[in-house]
């Protein structure tokens, strides 16, 4: 009973909520009907003559609905209504078609568009209210979905303990990343990050102090790491960042800050200091076959850091 009362509550809400709403009529009376009926419930209306200048209102400001004439001097609505649909941020608002055709085939057509809605002219003002309103309705309602949608996939592509991307992301961002620069001959390097010794951690301290280690290490990263540049948690203790548009002596030069500052890093729980081991390596087209074979030269240079006595930067040969 109470989850039906909240439920009618924000419907209730949802219906006098202020949206956006472009009006494209050539027919100036019933234009100027249309936004005194629906002025009422505080919208704020704008008003097109045809579909080219409605095109114009929407790349400016894209409404939350659109109310429109089906025949019209220069662009009508059906041919506005299927650039709309050819745009992917335009695709998703409502349209309510209102015109005086009233066969069934028009219907059909406008409905196949992309329309949410259909009045055919004399309309009453109620009608019309009550339409729009469920247009409204449906469309916050989408975006709520989009947003939900959005939400998730972020989450996917997010590593749970420290808050920077996984895996699944940098297969998908080396997969757009590495075509791009070989396509434009644009430097991409990449730098794989090892925690020296992080057995050692959890045995002495405990897997929570090793977690919190790994999270306190991973704001390190994002606070060194430039903007354009993409860290990820590669698994257990090692991470990855790569560095879209940097020469091998830039992300090596990085690599040797990275390695300083968690040198110099007091981690929270443990008395001795921790380093960390680098392996850099710039993305090759004639030596890379795909990005396996690009992120195993990153490897090897790990493997040549560690190898190396540890807590150092090695560049892949």
């Amino acid at each position: 009973m109470g989850g039906q009362i909240v439920s009618d509550l924000r419907a209730y809400v949802i219906l006098f909520v202020m949206a956006s709403i472009l009006v494209v009529e050539d027919d100036q009376a019933i234009a100027q009907m249309i936004k005194l009926i629906l002025g009422r419930h505080g919208h704020l209306l704008r008003h097109a003559n045809n579909g080219d200048e409605a095109l114009g209102f929407i790349d400016e400001a894209p409404p939350d609905l659109i109310i429109s004439d089906v025949t019209m001097p220069g662009l009508d609505g059906f041919t506005m209504a299927e650039r709309l649909q050819r745009d992917e941020r335009t695709s998703p608002i409502p349209i309510v078609f209102v015109t005086a055709l009233s066969q069934i085939e028009h219907v059909s057509h406008g409905l196949n568009l992309g329309a949410v809605d259909y009045l055919t002219k004399p309309f009453k003002g109620l009608e019309l209210e009550a339409r729009v309103n469920n247009a409204l309705r449906l469309k916050f309602a989408q975006d709520d979905l989009r947003r939900a949608n959005a939400q998730l996939t972020e989450l996917a592509l997010v590593d749970s303990l420290t808050g920077l991307k996984n895996p699944r992301y940098l297969n998908e961002y080396l997969g757009q990343a590495l075509p791009h620069s070989a396509r434009y001959g644009e430097p991409l390097t990449a730098m794989l990050i090892d925690l020296d010794h992080f057995k050692r951690v959890n045995d002495t301290y405990g897997h929570l102090t090793g977690n919190e280690v790994l999270k306190e290490l991973a704001t390190i990263l994002r606070n060194q790491a430039r903007l354009a540049d993409s860290a990820c948690r590669y698994g257990g203790e090692e991470f990855l960042v790569v560095c879209p548009n940097t020469s091998l002596s830039a992300a090596a030069t990085l690599a040797e800050r990275i390695r300083l500052a968690v040198q110099g890093h007091h981690f929270e729980g443990v008395v001795e200091p921790l380093t960390v081991s680098l392996g850099v390596a710039c993305y090759d087209p004639k030596r890379d076959r795909d990005q396996n074979t690009f992120i195993a030269r990153v490897d090897t240079a790990l493997y040549l850091a560690k190898n190396e006595g540890r807590n150092t930067v090695r560049e892949a040969p």
